[in-house]
């Protein structure tokens, strides 16, 4: 699938006015995000993207930006990764890194992965506070459901952190084939990874752990199935939504036999665990 580059230049640009902009582009689809001292560019797949909708936004909001947009190339968006990409580590733990950076020692676990356009290199708040979070976990011999699995980096975290099986579903047919290249150069043998959407969660299928790293109105209809695929005493871990979304998160959860455990921040993005009982 190809994807569509909207370019924000923001007037009196602020982190503030980023973090709001970046919040009601998420609620419409948009995947990724770049920042630069004017704006920030989203992408989004190409079949999703609305003028209209951006420009809704632009009337509902009390700070102006300009915007233009284009398609994007996968050799262009892979070129320029690799001229930026830089390597991401995490409390001494995590060494998050390409093919082409040195590996350096004192760290844990060493992930590789070629971004390539998929959403999750570390770099982002909230791909952090899920990784964070995972290090406190029990994974050993668990079952694991990573929705949205991007470059597939939760997936084989969870693998390198005990996981027995982990089933990595991505509804992108171009972020599947990164998921597949990144599984292989970390040597992972227990991750299955699927092409598609919630419709392939089984719900017999009884899950230890679900992990899910995706925005907010994904989440609030995904969060029944979620529940309905986890065993008892399973954990549920969620991210990719503002502090502001943490009561309807919370809400939803608890009508579908889920309580809340914890909670964990960064720039205002959180991830929150529940566990079923």
């Amino acid at each position: 699938m190809d994807y569509i580059e909207l370019i924000c230049s923001l007037e009196l640009p602020t982190e503030e006015k980023q973090e709001i902009l970046t919040a009601l582009l998420g609620d419409i689809g948009y995947d990724s995000f770049e920042y630069s001292e004017n704006g920030i560019a989203a992408y989004i797949l190409e079949s999703f993207f609305s003028a209209e909708a951006v420009i809704e936004i632009q009337k509902s909001i009390d700070f102006q930006f300009t915007y233009s947009f284009s398609g994007v190339e996968k050799k262009n968006w892979n070129e320029e990764w690799e001229k930026n990409f830089l390597p991401v580590y995490i409390k001494n733990f995590y060494q998050i890194r390409a093919p082409f950076h040195e590996k350096k020692i004192g760290y844990k676990l060493d992930l590789l992965i070629t971004p390539k356009m998929s959403f999750g290199t570390g770099h982002h708040p909230t791909t952090r506070l899920m990784l964070e979070q995972m290090v406190e976990m029990n994974f050993e011999n668990k079952n694991v459901l990573d929705m949205g699995s991007g470059t597939g980096i939760l997936s084989i975290a969870a693998s390198m952190l005990g996981a027995a099986s982990v089933t990595a579903i991505e509804i992108d047919d171009w972020c599947y084939e990164n998921i597949v290249e990144n599984v292989s150069l970390n040597k992972v043998q227990n991750i299955n990874i699927f092409t598609g959407g919630i419709e392939l969660v089984n719900h017999s299928e009884a899950f230890d752990v679900i992990i899910a790293n995706i925005n907010r109105n994904v989440l609030l209809e995904q969060i029944p199935v979620y529940s309905n695929a986890m065993r008892k005493n399973a954990v549920l871990l969620l991210s990719g939504f503002y502090s502001e979304d943490r009561n309807a998160i919370e809400k939803l959860c608890s009508e579908h036999f889920l309580t809340f455990e914890t909670i964990s921040g960064n720039s205002n993005w959180i991830v929150l665990s529940f566990r079923k009982y």
